[in-house]
């Protein structure tokens, strides 16, 4: 295990020590991004002597095993095995009614956060929530909402594939903030409660939880990379 700053002396070593830093910091490309974070920084942090640029370039030039060949900004690292089989667990069950929780999710959304309704074209205009409830167009935007949060949270945090043309749409196009992504997150935690029960006690909850960050922050890092200020 690579436990303190002693560079190593030879080059076999430092990668070898270099890919143990890498699962120390998650799975993923965890450890490669933060090392191409730190090599962009103009000095060493205080107190890391000489072994932190020298393993950070070996790691962004010798990626570990693990990593996937994407460019998310925010990895799977914070999310066990065990907390993204609860999540997808509880997915299971959204899917198995998707129209109807994707109703509930907006209905939600909506009633706690009008200003998101904008956002909306064909439903901006429901007035109210019997309107909303009503409404065949409502269904099935929560319906394709959820289908391509669901092809998301599926790929564990491996989702660049999903996530690039998603926040590609949503920064250019539909221009949604961050923080509406934060408020549908509240809302889908909400909705999967009210319905589930018992069957998404609080590990569930914090799994997913969990789940919609990593989602939301890796939406947002693209956001930046894209020039959108959401």
């Amino acid at each position: 295990m690579f436990t303190g700053p002693e560079r190593p002396r030879d080059s076999g070593r430092l990668i070898a020590q270099v890919k143990e830093l890498a699962e120390l910091l998650g799975p993923g490309r965890a450890g490669w991004h933060f090392a191409e974070w730190l090599l962009s920084q103009p000095a060493d942090p205080p107190g890391s002597g000489t072994w932190v640029p020298a393993v950070c370039r070996a790691l962004a030039e010798h990626p570990p095993a693990t990593a996937e060949a994407s460019t998310s900004g925010y990895s799977a690292m914070g999310l066990s095995d065990g907390e993204w089989q609860l999540v997808l667990n509880a997915w299971g069950k959204v899917e198995a009614d998707i129209p109807g929780y994707g109703q509930a999710v907006l209905i939600s959304l909506f009633t706690g956060h009008p200003e998101t309704q904008q956002k909306f074209e064909k439903l901006k205009n429901l007035k109210s929530e019997d309107e909303m409830k009503a409404s065949e167009d409502l269904k099935k935007q929560g319906a394709t909402v959820l289908t391509a949060l669901g092809g998301v949270l599926k790929k564990k945090g491996q989702h660049e594939a999903e996530l690039k043309p998603l926040a590609q749409s949503h920064a250019t196009k539909h221009k949604v903030p961050v923080q509406y992504l934060e408020f549908i997150s509240d809302s889908i935690i909400k909705v999967l409660k009210s319905k589930l029960g018992g069957d998404f006690g609080d590990d569930a909850q914090g799994a997913m939880k969990k789940a919609l960050e990593l989602f939301r922050n890796d939406m947002a890092a693209k956001y930046k990379e894209l020039g959108f200020q959401g």
